[in-house]
């Protein structure tokens, strides 16, 4: 009976190891996922900021592209008088009309 005894109590110390390195083991990966989901919201946030800022370009670079192709008679500015004798120039180079 004595052995008996001694064997349970053994095991019932071997649980409670085992138990121990289960919940060190939790808390290690715990945190370990708690640093990753964090560093990966960081990183998200800096991404939607990046992409937020080339959308920005991409759309200032949109803006400089249309005055030249929206020159319109009713304006007086040195804009539209470029716009009107840019049809007539070739890399610089004021090209004639053929009569």
């Amino acid at each position: 009976m004595l052995q008996v005894s001694d064997k349970l109590k053994r095991k019932q110390a071997s649980l409670v190891q085992l138990q121990e390195e289960k919940e060190t083991m939790y808390s290690d990966l715990s945190g370990r996922l708690g640093d990753v989901t964090s560093s990966k919201e960081r990183e998200f946030v800096a991404l939607t900021e990046e992409n937020r800022r080339l959308q920005a370009e991409v759309d200032a670079a949109k803006q400089v592209r249309r005055p030249a192709a929206s020159c319109s008679p009713t304006r007086t500015t040195p804009l539209f008088a470029l716009c009107q004798k840019a049809p007539n120039y070739i890399s610089g180079v004021e090209v004639k009309a053929r009569a």
